[in-house]
């Protein structure tokens, strides 16, 4: 099973640190093990499951409900509370003033996560963090996106 914690390479093809992406419901807290969703990836599917992540060494806050998680393995981009903030899987780069198109995913609970077919409004900003490139819409969305 290829998982989205695979080694990401950044755009000039160096490999990066494991990144995982994960929903959570608290704000991951340094000396402590966190619990989360975090999402495999089967083919085109998006598998949820119920992890317990070993201690947290750094949480650096990227966005109103995003945080970087370190721990002594992987880097966890997590996001709490999660409304207007999504994972995508694409195709291309980002380019700014275009649309992106992507396959976002819906979370809804720790069991029921749907991969929706999606074209956003006008990107405003691209940014690449730990192997995902960080996109912030017109409509004041933000993506997280696996290439």
């Amino acid at each position: 099973m290829a998982t989205a914690n695979t080694f990401l390479k950044n755009p000039n093809g160096s490999n990066q640190k494991k990144v995982h992406l994960a929903y959570g419901y608290d704000v991951p807290a340094v000396g402590n093990r966190y619990v989360c969703t975090r999402m495999d990836i089967k083919g085109k599917e998006l598998i949820p499951h119920l992890t317990n992540l070993s201690t947290v060494r750094e949480v650096s806050q990227l966005g109103e409900n995003i945080f970087l998680a370190t721990t002594e393995n992987s880097d966890n981009i997590v996001i709490t509370n999660p409304r207007n903030t999504f994972f995508a899987l694409i195709d291309h780069t980002p380019q700014v003033l275009e649309k992106l198109k992507c396959k976002r995913l819906i979370y809804s609970n720790s069991q029921n996560v749907a991969i929706q077919p999606c074209t956003t409004s006008t990107v405003l900003e691209v940014s690449y963090i730990d192997g995902l490139f960080r996109v912030r819409t017109s409509s004041s969305s933000t993506y997280f996106c696996i290439k």
